[in-house]
C-alpha cells in the first residue's frame, strides 16, 4: 500500500533444504512479475544494472555477498531515493529508487557482513516445511494469488503509520 517507504532488507536463512525459501521467493515474482527483477550475486557487483534499477522487489536467491563495497552499494539503495542506472553503451541515467530487496541463502552465518547495530536487515531462519511438499505448495501458492492480493487490498495495515526509518521500529523485526 505504500511502495515508495523504505522497508527492511529481508534475508531468509537456513542450511536445511525444503524449507520454502526458494518457493516464497518464486511466489514473489509470481506475485509481482515484471516488477520484481530476479539478480546473482554477479549483477549485484557489477555496474551495469538497468534490468533491475527501477523494480520495486530486488531479489537475489542464492546470496552471498562477500564484498563490503556491494553490502554498502545494497545498504544505500535500500534506504536511498535516487541511483544511477547504468546500461552498457548508454549514458548514465538518475532514477528514482523504491526497491526492497529479498535474499535468500543456505549460509545462516555469514551471508554478508553486518555489524548488530544495523537495522536495516531483518533476517530470518527458516525452518523445514512439514507435511506438506514444497513442489505443490509453490502451485498451490500461485493458485491463490487473486484471493491474496484482495486481501491485502482490503486489509488495515498493523502499523498504519512509519515508525521508524525502514517503516518499522527495529525493535519489530530485530532477531538474533
Amino acid at each position: 500500500q505504500k511502495p515508495q517507504e523504505a522497508l527492511p532488507i529481508l534475508l531468509l536463512v537456513s542450511s536445511e533444504n525444503e524449507t520454502g525459501k526458494s518457493t516464497f521467493f518464486y511466489f514473489l515474482k509470481d506475485l509481482f512479475g515484471a516488477n520484481m527483477a530476479v539478480v546473482a550475486n554477479a549483477d549485484l557487483h557489477n555496474d551495469f544494472n538497468a534490468h533491475w534499477a527501477s523494480k520495486l522487489i530486488v531479489g537475489c536467491e542464492e546470496t552471498f555477498l562477500d564484498k563490503k563495497t556491494v553490502v554498502e552499494k545494497v545498504k544505500g539503495l535500500s534506504t536511498g531515493r535516487k541511483m544511477m542506472k547504468n546500461q552498457k553503451g548508454k549514458d548514465q541515467k538518475e532514477v528514482d529508487v523504491f526497491m526492497k530487496f529479498f535474499f535468500c541463502s543456505n549460509n545462516e552465518r555469514n551471508v554478508l557482513q553486518m555489524s548488530k547495530e544495523d537495522t536495516r536487515y531483518f533476517v530470518v531462519k527458516v525452518p523445514k516445511v512439514k507435511g506438506e511438499k514444497i513442489h505443490d505448495l509453490s502451485d498451490k501458492l500461485k493458485e491463490e494469488i487473486p484471493a491474496f492480493l484482495h486481501k491485502l487490498k482490503k486489509r488495515k495495515l498493523s502499523v498504519p503509520k512509519k515508525e521508524g526509518r525502514m517503516w518499522f521500529k527495529f525493535e519489530r523485526y530485530a532477531t538474533e
